[in-house]
């Protein structure tokens, strides 16, 4: 399957339509831009820049995110259960309130990311410098 580019990525937005289920997205440079309450579970998203873009109420359920750049992407709520953030840029990520059950961070960027609240299961591994409190994030 040929990956997507940015211009499909955002006329199928700005058309409505939010689904990309299981589409390819490897490489895509999508920084700055408005993925609010896309549909993004099982998307292969593997190296893309998604720098700064706004993935608000996002679901990236089981979605690859191998080595994805989201430094200053705007994430609060965004589903990102089963999905793989592994060597991903998290720095400065605000993913406030996002659900991080069962997603592999091995070898992310964590630094400056606000994961205060995030929703993390006590069974799964545990984050540097984090605790879960009741099903929550808190820093420890």
């Amino acid at each position: 399957m040929k990956p997507m580019t940015r211009s499909e990525v955002i006329a199928t937005c700005e058309s409505g339509s939010k689904g990309f289920r299981r589409a390819s997205m490897v490489g895509v440079n999508l920084v700055g831009a408005n993925l609010c309450g896309a549909i993004l579970s099982g998307v292969d998203l593997t190296g893309a820049n998604l720098n700064h873009a706004n993935l608000v109420g996002a679901s990236l359920v089981g979605a690859l995110l191998v080595g994805v750049d989201l430094s200053g992407a705007n994430m609060i709520g965004a589903i990102l259960s089963g999905a793989d953030l592994s060597e991903a840029n998290l720095d400065g990520t605000c993913l406030t309130g996002a659900y991080l059950s069962r997603t592999c961070l091995t070898g992310a960027n964590l630094v400056g990311a606000a994961l205060t609240g995030a929703h993390r299961l006590p069974t799964d591994p545990p984050i540097p410098g984090w605790k879960v409190v009741d099903g929550l994030l808190q820093r420890a």
